[in-house]
């Protein structure tokens, strides 16, 4: 699944590099296989991206604490650690560009833009917002609009966001109502962050939503998340979409196998 993910976005972002953390959802001996489709590609074991992760955020205890402890947590401390650029894209090994992404590339250039993700078809924070607010306190803004956080643009942190969010997870920690650790944690803890940027922080238009059910015909990118009516359509459909698009846009050549069609 991931290498169809990578591949269904870079082919419409040449200059771009990949950065695949191997946090265990990827077998390290797929390593290999990776390097020959993006030879391009920085890939970091676990263990160097804590190593990165405890460099950029030593002075960051909460933040670097949670980064190693929490299941996905690479997807926060590890991701903007490891980053050598500005702009930032981080995606799930089961979400598929299915045809040109002529917003995103467009808000990929716009300084103004901190954060754009793709919208949940339900709001999946680890707790309620009025529990949230009541523990990190009313310097956060109103829930951000759905957010999920398996397809995040964003512009790499820097001191001044890991001190605010190391004081959140602090408080997290502090407080008996919460658990730093629970499940949906990580886009509870962007969605706080993102709270706080008003409007350089969106949700992508609907076209990148999550969805159950077929999917529609003006998908641009879509999360295949863990749901029974969502994650088989990954290669039930995704795929063969992500080839017909390659097709045309002559990613792939015109007798590339096209796989299921829907």
């Amino acid at each position: 699944m991931g290498i169809w993910a990578a591949w269904s976005l870079l082919r419409y972002l040449p200059q771009t590099r990949l950065v695949l953390h191997l946090d265990g959802a990827i077998p390290a001996g797929a390593a290999q296989q990776w390097s020959r489709i993006f030879p391009d590609a920085r890939i970091l074991t676990r263990r160097e991206s804590l190593v990165l992760v405890e460099g950029r955020l030593a002075n960051f205890g909460a933040v670097r604490r949670w980064t190693a402890a929490y299941y996905c947590g690479l997807k926060l401390g590890g991701f903007h650690a490891a980053a050598l650029t500005d702009r930032l894209i981080e995606f799930d090994a089961d979400t598929l560009v299915l045809r040109h992404p002529h917003v995103l590339l467009q808000w990929l250039d716009q300084d103004a833009v901190r954060m754009r993700w793709n919208r949940d078809h339900r709001q999946c924070y680890a707790y309620p917002w009025r529990l949230v607010r009541d523990v990190v306190g009313n310097s956060i803004g109103p829930p951000p609009e759905l957010l999920n956080g398996g397809f995040i643009l964003a512009q790499r942190m820097g001191d001044t966001d890991w001190a605010f969010l190391d004081d959140v997870l602090v408080r997290f920690d502090a407080d008996p109502r919460t658990d730093p650790l629970r499940y949906w944690m990580h886009q509870t803890i962007a969605a706080v962050f993102a709270s706080t940027l008003g409007e350089a922080a969106r949700a992508l238009p609907a076209d990148y939503a999550v969805s159950k059910g077929t999917t529609l015909a003006d998908t641009t990118m879509r999360h295949f998340a863990g749901h029974p009516d969502m994650r088989p359509r990954f290669f039930t459909e995704g795929v063969g979409l992500v080839i017909q698009d390659a097709i045309v846009q002559g990613h792939l050549p015109a007798d590339f196998p096209q796989g299921p069609r829907t």
